[in-house]
């Protein structure tokens, strides 16, 4: 059986924060849980042509705080904001309905004066900056389409463009279930782009769930989509500058002759760069294997620790093989993946690195610790 779980609700406490901000106690927590589920259903479907986002709820002794998060402000608001003021008057009509015929229901419970009384509710408007990297808005507008009979493909299409151009999300997976198109036997069709990391909590992943009720039935639109990676701004910008200087740092060609290169084989033995040409001391390889840009640039950097910057060194070896890769879960066709990383081929035989104005004793230290860095079996040779 597969084991699902809601991808907002899971992200709780670590991406994501809670919509609803409250304590209660005892009977009282059940009640203010259906009140606010009344209320967003309500909210929704008074506002269904405006992209409601987001509803968050604050609740503190009788008032009620509403924060909703829109697409279009202009129409919500209306003209003077007569269409705010007639739904606060609405909200607070359908609340106290709604608790009397709660209380009259549980009448042999006990409530909080809370509960009894009249509530005070408090709206406050804030419009999105992108509302098409947001899934609500993105699932509404699919739900619009598709209730207008146009085609299912044309709508995700149109979905998946207006995410990528308009939003630039990372990555997006677009479902879409029922009887498409009228069709006598009920499916699922799915597109996806990019990456959608369900397993990673640290990432801010949007959901959204929604039915579209057409002429031949109900369809169930899914919306996943990966906007950016769950950390603070600050931190963000130390990440970005970390990684940029640190690709600055590591060895990469200024050009190539072939921009994606078929990936070739990796035998035989090294007939050059096996022999030592300008240190006293060098690190040979044992074995074949492809060292990344990163595996050189730590090795490096242990090489010029250990030896506290005495001496000299030189690298033998040039990441000039570019390496790319497909995002997962992706369709057979459509080409090669984008470049993800250089590695410089090496085989049985090659020297790696070449020293100078070290002891010997020295040497065979650092080339002990040059091999936990390396995916190959190095060896010390002297000239």
């Amino acid at each position: 059986m597969g084991q699902k779980v809601h991808p907002v609700g899971v992200r709780l406490g670590i991406t994501k924060k809670s919509c609803s901000r409250w304590y209660a106690k005892g009977k009282n927590y059940a009640f203010f849980l259906i009140e606010d589920r009344y209320l967003r259903d309500y909210i929704f479907h008074f506002c269904r042509q405006c992209m409601v986002s987001k509803i968050e709820i604050e609740r503190r002794k009788v008032r009620v705080r509403l924060r909703i998060s829109i697409a279009q402000v202009e129409l919500f608001l209306g003209s003077e904001g007569k269409v705010l003021e007639t739904l606060r008057r609405k909200l607070q009509r359908k609340c106290l309905s709604f608790r009397s015929d709660y209380i009259r229901h549980f009448s042999f419970l006990k409530f909080n004066f809370e509960i009894t009384e009249q509530p005070e509710i408090q709206i406050f408007v804030r419009q999105l900056r992108s509302p098409e990297a947001d899934s609500q808005c993105l699932t509404t507008f699919i739900v619009s389409e598709l209730e207008k009979r146009v085609p299912f493909r044309r709508v995700l299409r149109i979905a998946k463009e207006r995410a990528q151009n308009l939003g630039r999300v990372l990555g997006l997976r677009l479902q879409a279930s029922g009887r498409l198109n009228g069709a006598e036997i009920a499916r699922t069709e799915w597109v996806r782009e990019g990456r959608v990391p369900l397993h990673t909590f640290s990432v801010d992943l949007d959901y959204a769930h929604k039915v579209a009720r057409t002429a031949h039935g109900l369809l169930g639109i899914k919306l996943w989509i990966f906007r950016h990676v769950g950390l603070s701004v600050v931190l963000k910008l130390c990440f970005f500058l970390l990684f940029l200087l640190f690709d600055l740092l590591m060895l990469s060609p200024k050009r190539v002759k072939y921009r994606k290169p078929h990936r070739g084989r990796l035998s035989g033995r090294s007939y050059r760069r096996n022999l030592i040409s300008f240190g006293d001391f060098g690190i040979q390889s044992v074995q074949r294997a492809w060292l990344t840009s990163r595996q050189i640039e730590s090795s490096r950097r242990v090489l010029t620790r250990y030896t506290r910057r005495g001496g000299k060194l030189w690298i033998r070896i040039f990441p000039d093989k570019r390496i790319t890769r497909r995002p997962r879960e992706t369709r057979i066709g459509s080409g090669k993946g984008r470049l993800e990383y250089w590695v410089a081929l090496v085989y049985p035989g090659t020297i790696i690195f070449e020293l100078r104005g070290i002891s010997e004793n020295v040497a065979r230290q650092v080339t002990r610790l040059v091999g936990y860095k390396l995916p190959v079996k190095v060896q010390f040779i002297t000239k």
